[in-house]
């Protein structure tokens, strides 16, 4: 970057008649806020680029201050801010800000970019990656894709498909519907969010025409577009959301050739609100008989079905369903679906059906599991390692925050370490358990640490924190081994093989409980050349590993429910993995057992794993826990080990912060569904139920629907999980840990694990325990619905219905039950022979538990 100009630096107070303190004479070192004013006022943005990226990246944060109190032309300021604010946190929300009103020049973007590549500043990905997690729906200010387009560019990071991603891109390509198609064909996202276009809202009716343009100049294949559009088609949706499907379908009129390759789309699409379309695309393709038929001889095998005729005038139709039913046949005609199903008819309003009706119903996409996100990259510097600590310590652990935080100690420990220890010792005053362990015992060795944690999983945790300060405190820490790959928790062998390859060429070992976590997170699968290479390893730990990647890793934990008032999931550890006997350390003096939360050099990776697996206490959870964010983490493969430690804290304390973000971390975890994931999750759906009502018709609120037709994780998208903003009293808490258990279940339900018939077995128990949850499960379980997961809402329905309409008296919230019930099972097309419901169906006469009863038994005979 050029030096800046003869003229600016005149202008700004001393800089033009003091000397230069640098060494060509150009610009000062220092920067003081008087002249900070000046140059925003007075400079283009290339100029306060040019100075500022000449300062030292400390003079440039302590004029952070001064640049956010300023008053001066948006574009400089846009650009100091991006030079002065520390951390890519504090970056990304000054790019966001709503004191900006107008869309950047190509001047503005390109002096940005410079001023975040500037020497110290916080890494470009990880700016790149934050404002990618920040975008929303709505734009902050009319210039935020503008400068996130230029951050995507300059990092050669591509944006995520999620919706706010692709509404900005949307909007960003505003203007001349002429010239549409040139700035698509230009633009270097094109490929990379056309899969999910369609899927997009605010597609107007300029978008087609420029797509099926750029077919035709071979930018866009024509052949990928085609598809897209009919497997938008599939999908479903209103049919103003399908328009810009539909009209690229008609524009691209499809060849024979190309219907024939997609008959089995159009075959699908037969049966809907796209039948037109699709009865048209077949009939192109039904070659013409070679001979006239005899009269009165027809081919009624080779027609198609005729769209019902329609029927005399009479009565209104009820309302549809929430879920797209499209009856075939049927005596009366069924009205459209109700957007707002809480607004259910009275049984006695639907009109007599004559015979049976005949329905096909829409099931979701097969379950695909989702891959997970990386890590985010390393720190660039120890300033961003302090500043992302010091937001940290007082505030409980997140996982990925604290991957990121041990492994930049381990390296800047080995490169800067007095530079690391003068800029941790400010925040060991401030810092909260369990921070406090690590900075404490860095800087105060002989301090006598508070007690660990009682329940394993924290007290995991906590230990890594110690064994890492105490090596701190030591010596040069050796490498990490435990620092995952991605941020489900997932170790990659091959790193951790040529680490211990590492270890044993320089003669270090790593300490146990980081050694044991890198085990724990290691996928069930390793590539067999993995396993022959480690075979070769001769130290302790790397036969340790070798002996875990023959037997396969930690078997399988089957958790069961303990019966009972409080009902409590349990496990029986299963054999890990042990180390072979002749490469055994000394072993422990007779007395003296290995404990988890004592780092000592007693403890061994076998003992650690094997106190990891004791199984929960029966009882009331205990409170309190800073770790529990990061128990998914522990077991990234064993998620019913976790979901059994949380049973406890869920029956009793849901207030507890990171709950929430606790069970959408069980949704990336991997491993069998079993009995404890299923009682974390029921107790989850009910989660706060003085809260009364999510979706129910007599009262309170229904939780914000997912996004997503599959729910959470839908191909191209990205949904956050459980993403809760702090507690706000138990009532405000349970929301949350609702709404994360909600789109945990679409989760699962979409990229598979989810065993709907355990989790209705468990959540009948819990409303036989306690009828006041009832109307609370009715608006999770529509909540789940609306999320595109009814077939997952029939299954648990058809587990509870009965159950409850068995008790005496019937619980007061099951009417709101029966009605999603309904919803679910005209959504599926479910069929079911269930007596409660038809001996409940001919109670008393106007009363709303027969009503929704009737309507129930009329949809499921």
């Amino acid at each position: 970057m050029a030096a800046v100009t003869e003229t600016v630096a005149h202008r700004l107070p001393g800089i033009g008649s003091r000397p230069a303190n640098h060494t060509d004479g150009t610009v000062p070192r220092q920067l003081s806020e008087d002249e900070l004013r000046h140059l925003l006022r007075d400079g283009s943005p290339t100029d306060v680029a040019d100075v500022l990226r000449t300062l030292p990246e400390a003079t440039r944060r302590a004029l952070a201050g001064a640049v956010r109190n300023a008053t001066a032309p948006e574009p400089a300021l846009l650009v100091a801010g991006a030079t002065c604010l520390p951390g890519a946190d504090a970056v990304v929300s000054w790019l966001r800000s709503r004191r900006f009103h107008d869309v950047p020049t190509a001047e503005t973007l390109t002096a940005l970019v410079a001023a975040l590549t500037a020497p110290g500043r916080p890494r470009l990905t990880s700016i790149a990656a934050v404002l990618a997690d920040r975008l929303r729906p709505r734009p902050s200010w009319p210039g935020e894709w503008s400068v996130a387009d230029a951050v995507f560019r300059a990092a050669g990071t591509p944006p995520p498909t999620t919706d706010a991603v692709l509404r900005a891109w949307i909007r960003g390509h505003a203007g001349d519907p002429a010239t549409l198609a040139e700035r698509l064909a230009a633009d270097p996202w094109l490929d990379h969010l056309l899969p999910r276009l369609f899927h997009a809202t605010g597609l107007d009716r300029h978008w087609p025409p420029a797509l099926v343009e750029l077919t035709g100049t071979g930018r866009v294949d024509r052949s990928h577009l085609l598809r897209l559009a009919l497997h938008r088609l599939r999908a479903g949706g209103t049919a103003t959301a399908l328009r810009p499907a539909t009209t690229t379908h008609d524009l691209l009129a499809p060849t024979p050739d190309e219907l024939a390759r997609h008959r089995k789309d159009y075959l699908a699409l037969s049966v809907g609100p796209q039948a037109p379309l699709a009865r048209r695309a077949l009939q192109t393709l039904a070659a013409p008989p070679p001979a006239a038929p005899p009269e009165g001889r027809g081919r009624a095998e080779q027609r198609l079905p005729e769209a019902p005729a329609p029927a005399a005038p009479g009565p209104p139709a009820a309302s549809g369903p929430p879920a797209a039913v499209v009856p075939v046949a049927a005596a009366v005609p069924v009205a459209a679906a109700d957007p707002m199903p809480l607004g259910r008819p009275a049984a006695a309003a639907e009109p007599t059906r004559t015979g049976p009706r005949t329905t096909a119903p829409r099931f979701p996409a097969a379950p695909v599991r989702m891959a997970a996100d990386p890590m985010p990259p390393p720190f660039e510097s120890v300033t961003e390692l302090v500043a992302e600590l010091a937001v940290r310590v007082t505030r409980p652990l997140e996982p990925v925050s604290l991957e990121r935080i041990l492994a930049g100690i381990v390296a800047f420990a080995q490169s800067e370490r007095d530079e690391l220890v003068a800029a941790i010792s400010p925040l060991a005053d401030t810092a909260t358990a369990p921070f406090d362990v690590l900075l404490w015992t860095l800087l105060r060795p002989g301090r006598v640490p508070d007690p660990s944690p009682a329940d394993p999983l924290s007290a995991m945790v906590v230990a890594r924190l110690r064994e890492l300060a105490q090596q701190l405190a030591t010596g040069t820490p050796p490498a990490l081994l435990a620092t995952p790959l991605t941020t489900d928790g997932v170790v990659s062998p091959v790193r951790l093989l040529f680490r211990l390859l590492a270890a044993e060429r320089d003669g270090w070992q790593p300490g146990p409980y980081d050694l044991a976590q890198a085990l724990l997170r290691l996928p069930p699968a390793v590539d067999p050349s993995v396993v022959t290479a480690a075979d070769r390893l001769v130290s302790s730990a790397g036969r340790q590993f070798a002996a875990w990647l023959r037997a396969g890793g930690l078997p399988p934990v089957t958790a069961t429910v303990l019966p009972g008032p409080q009902r409590q999931a349990t496990f029986v550890a299963p054999q890990a993995p042990t180390l072979p006997q002749d490469a055994r350390p000394e072993p422990t003096p007779d007395g003296i057992a290995p404990l988890l939360h004592d780092p000592a050099p007693l403890a061994t990776v076998d003992s650690i794993v094997r106190d990891l697996l004791t199984p929960p206490a029966t009882g009331p959870g205990e409170s309190a826990r800073p770790a529990v964010r990061c128990w998914p983490l522990v077991f990234p493969h064993h998620r019913e080990v976790t979901a059994a430690h949380l049973v406890p804290i869920l029956a009793t304390a849901v207030d507890e912060p990171g709950l929430a973000d606790t069970i959408g971390g069980l949704a990336r975890s991997s491993g069998p569904f079993g009995a404890a994931m299923a009682l974390t999750l029921a107790h989850g759906l009910v989660s706060a139920a003085g809260a009364h009502g999510l979706g129910s018709p007599g009262g309170a609120h229904r939780l914000d629907s997912p996004s997503g037709a599959h729910g959470l994780g839908s191909p191209g998208g990205v949904h956050r999980l459980g993403s809760a903003g702090g507690a706000y009293g138990v009532v405000a808490a349970g929301d949350e840990v609702r709404r994360s258990s909600v789109g945990t279940v679409l989760h699962l339900a979409g990229h598979g694990g989810l065993d709907a018939g355990l989790l209705g077995r468990e959540l009948r128990a819990l409303l036989i325990g306690d009828d006041t949850l009832v109307e609370t499960a009715a608006g999770s379980l529509e909540s789940i619905g609306a999320g595109g997961a009814w077939h997952v809402v029939w299954a648990i329905a058809h587990a509870v219905v009965p159950a409850l309409l068995r008790q005496h008296p019937v619980p007061a919230g099951t009417p709101a039950l029966l009605a999603v019930a309904t919803d679910a099972a005209t959504a599926t097309g479910a069929r079911a022979d269930l007596s409660e419901v038809t001996t409940a169906a001919a109670g008393p006469s106007g009363a709303e538990l027969a009503a929704q009863a009737a309507r129930l038994a009329e949809v499921i005979r």
